[in-house]
This record gives structure tokens, C-alpha cells and sequence, in this order.
């Protein structure tokens, strides 16, 4: 983990895939929120929620926008905390390959501690 996961910053869990109905970009918006009023919120992709990530996403069948490119977008506001359940990546047949580079993989240690540093927990 790095500095910021030792602080007690807002922690946001995203848990949802990217296009079951609209948590997921939900969860998206409260970050980007966070961020937005100097929260500096951490962000956990956990459980199907670590689709969304997923570079390779075509949204466009389902006249959405690619959840991944939005994200894509945190390092604009300064979310520079991203951090990945490799539990769960390997559950959904993903590999560290496919996720961007500013993501940071935790075991099941690392998210436990990672959980314990929040103030506050808002999980999607």
C-alpha cells in the first residue's frame, strides 16, 4: 500500500459490475466527488466490480460509456489510490495485465488493512 492507504481517508469499495444497472458508475461519481471537495478518497475494485477496469469493455452494444475510460480519469482529480482485490481479479478470469498501470494489487492482507486505515467505509 502506499502513504495514502495509511491515512484515514474515505474509502470507496466498488463491488458491482460495470453495467449492472448504474452502482457502479455511482460509486464512480461519489469518488470523483470526494476528490473534487479535497477528500482524497481511496478506491477498492473488489468482486465483479474489478470488471470494470477492464480496458476491453465495448459498452457501446448497450448504449452506454465505457465505465473504464471514466476511470481512466482519476489521476485528473488527483484519486491516485486505486487499488485492486487480487482474489477477486483471478474469480473473474482477469489478470494483472488487463488492469491499468495505476492500479495497485492487494491480497487478502492488504485489503483487510487497507479497510482498518479508512475513516469511513461506502461500499457500492
Amino acid at each position: 500500500m502506499n502513504e495514502a492507504a495509511q491515512n484515514d481517508y474515505p474509502l470507496v469499495v466498488i463491488q458491482t459490475g460495470p453495467y449492472a444497472g448504474s452502482v457502479a458508475r455511482g460509486a464512480v461519481d461519489v469518488a470523483l466527488s470526494l476528490a473534487v471537495f479535497n477528500q482524497q478518497p481511496l478506491v477498492l475494485f473488489s468482486g465483479p466490480g474489478v470488471r470494470c477496469l477492464a480496458q476491453s469493455q465495448n459498452p457501446s452494444a448497450i448504449d452506454r460509456k465505457s465505465l473504464a475510460k471514466i476511470i481512466d480519469s482519476f489521476g485528473l482529480y488527483d484519486i491516485e489510490s486505486v487499488f485492486v482485490d487480487q482474489a477477486s481479479l483471478t474469480v473473474h478470469g482477469m489478470t494483472p495485465d488487463e488492469l491499468p498501470a495505476y492500479t495497485q494489487l492487494l491480497d487478502n492482507h492488504g485489503v483487510q488493512q487497507l479497510c482498518s486505515a479508512a475513516a469511513q467505509i461506502l461500499s457500492f
